[in-house]
């Protein structure tokens, strides 16, 4: 998973955030044969890992969505991934960086659920981990 010159390949990037999934591991569904996932609370925090193997598509639009969420709530959402441009130093010398982005995201009152696309590239892994006050 590190080649003789040190440089880390991007399987070490890939099983770095499978690592990030801790706690009682939840239900995912998917709709498309090759996209999946494996998702994680523990309390507050929910990790979710994405990956698309469809071969067809440069890139994959995969809703997630969260029910259960107490009301009007505002939380952070942090998308890693592992892809050609990210934690990748095969296609791009820099591409230590796992971080693609952080955000701040808010669900209104008696919504039942929250729905929040993430996308996917075409055999790219993506962890989303929402931090969740009071969840």
């Amino acid at each position: 998973m590190i080649r003789a010159d040190g440089v880390v390949k991007p399987v070490f990037n890939g099983f770095q955030l499978l690592s990030a999934l801790s706690g009682e591991r939840i239900l995912v569904n998917s709709t498309h044969p090759d996209v999946g996932g494996l998702a994680t609370r523990d309390g507050d925090d929910v990790s979710i890992v994405l990956w698309n193997y469809d071969s067809g598509h440069s890139i994959m639009p995969v809703n997630v969505a969260l029910a259960g969420l107490p009301g009007l709530v505002e939380f952070k959402a942090a998308i890693y991934g592992v892809d050609e441009t990210h934690g990748n130093t095969y296609y791009n010398v820099d591409g230590d960086s796992l971080l693609i982005e952080t955000i701040n995201l808010v669900q209104g009152e008696g919504d039942e659920e929250f729905v929040f696309e993430v996308m996917v590239p075409e055999d790219g892994i993506r962890l989303v981990q929402f931090e969740i006050p009071s969840f």
